[in-house]
């Protein structure tokens, strides 16, 4: 997905992922801008950076969030690094 997608101006964060006491606060707000960013199948290709200035904060900080996320299976990461 072409990461100048303007996201949707709303996103649903489904209650599992809001309760859950084991994730963060900011991935919850990261999961929410991953799904409003999701291709027609499901995927999302924004890089760490490009998350990291959407929700002001440092790519590593995404980096720990997505682990987050991943671990308590809401989302599976697939990296790709630049040649």
């Amino acid at each position: 997905m072409d990461q100048e997608r303007t996201p949707s101006f709303w996103s649903i964060i489904p209650d599992t992922v809001m309760s859950d006491r084991d994730l963060k606060p900011n991935a919850k707000l990261l999961y929410a801008r991953i799904t409003s960013l999701q291709s027609a199948n499901g995927y999302c290709y924004a890089t760490n950076k490009y998350l990291a200035e959407q929700l002001c904060v440092e790519p590593d900080t995404i980096t720990r969030l997505l682990n987050n996320l991943s671990k308590a299976g809401y989302i599976s990461v697939d990296v790709v690094r630049d040649e």
